[in-house]
């Protein structure tokens, strides 16, 4: 491939790069580069994923499928992946 022919596809790259990512920023759900923790010392000290009779209140709610982190009421979080 000629030298010219290559640089021109490697600006269309990445200005259709920049582009996407521009697109996908202003969508109603934006596109999470890197998922974190909602802490910074997350662990599992609940219910666990999958977790057959998890029950709470005297209520059995069957298979859970999440997993729980108790803390103190005011603990600091963060927005998954933001």
């Amino acid at each position: 491939m000629p030298e010219y022919v290559y640089k021109f596809s490697k600006k269309i790259r990445e200005f259709l790069t920049v582009k996407y990512h521009k697109f996908i920023s202003i969508m109603a759900y934006p596109y999470t580069y890197q998922i974190k923790f909602p802490l910074n010392n997350y662990k599992v000290n609940g219910c666990k994923f999958r977790e057959d009779h998890c029950v709470y209140d005297g209520v059995d709610w069957g298979i859970h499928l999440g997993e729980d982190c108790n803390k103190r009421a005011g603990t600091k979080i963060r927005v998954v992946g933001r």
